[in-house]
């Protein structure tokens, strides 16, 4: 948002003096999504949407306490980036391991050779231990994460460049210098309804660990591929319903 603001402000600028400075620097690399910085220091134009967004922004206006509990109860959001490059789980970190392994070594990343040197030397130290030789303090601790897992290296942003190949490296680094997506989130929202950093917990816990119902009836969900054809669909299906039931409670008129 303060990307668009300054765009919008439209503060004059001499790109072509000796002594210009791109507003958004390399020291911004790890706050700003790379794709906004590069409108930013272009001094780009709002366009309708970017506009909408900033309006709001600036503009606050308060929502609805229902709509407010709607989202801070029953909605999920994700706390830090919905990308992350580099593999996260085991299933990933062994599988990438074995398409090292299979490769030359002459054509490996500087990363993907860090991967080969950890995995050998994990190799080696279960070797080791199988023939009951003493292992170093290293050789231990390989051999222990070997054990229940995949030794891996530590991925760090410095890495993002080893880690994104192909087509999704020229999309991502439009975006981000960084392991992350770039520029984050306004709001970290968490998981409910334990506590904790993490994990917070709700004013409403006690309404959320019941089961959802209406007037004493359990609530019937449904999956919907079309919101705007399937909730005028049910509200129309609805209102009948109300409606036959409220002509069987009427009284019969006697004439």
């Amino acid at each position: 948002m303060a990307a668009l603001a300054y765009r919008q402000s439209r503060v004059q600028v001499d790109r072509r003096s000796v002594a210009y400075r791109p507003f958004y620097g390399p020291e911004d690399r790890l706050r700003i999504n790379q794709w906004q910085g590069i409108r930013a220091n272009s001094r780009t134009a709002l366009d309708a949407w970017e506009q909408f967004a900033l309006g709001h922004f600036e503009q606050v206006v308060p929502l609805p306490d229902e709509a407010v509990r709607f989202f801070d109860d029953y909605v999920h959001d994700s706390f830090a980036s919905f990308y992350l490059a580099g593999e996260t789980s085991e299933y990933d970190k062994r599988k990438r391991v074995q398409e090292i392994m299979r490769k030359d070594p002459d054509d490996l990343n500087a990363f993907e050779t860090r991967v080969r040197s950890l995995t050998l030397r994990a190799h080696a130290a279960l070797e080791k231990r199988g023939r009951g030789e003493s292992l170093t303090t290293e050789e231990a601790r390989l051999a222990d994460e070997a054990q229940y897992g995949t030794p891996y290296p530590v991925m760090k942003d410095a890495d993002a460049g080893d880690l994104i190949c192909g087509i999704d490296k020229l999309a991502v680094r439009t975006q981000t210098a960084t392991r992350r997506e770039g520029g984050g989130y306004i709001l970290r929202r968490g998981y409910y309804p334990h506590s904790g950093f993490f994990i917070r917990r709700s004013i409403h816990e006690d309404e959320l660990m019941t089961q959802p119902n209406e007037d004493g009836v359990a609530v019937n969900y449904v999956w919907s591929d079309n919101l705007a054809v399937d909730v005028p669909r049910a509200m129309v299906k609805q209102t009948a319903m109300a409606a036959a039931a409220s002509r069987q409670d009427a009284p019969e008129l006697i004439s």
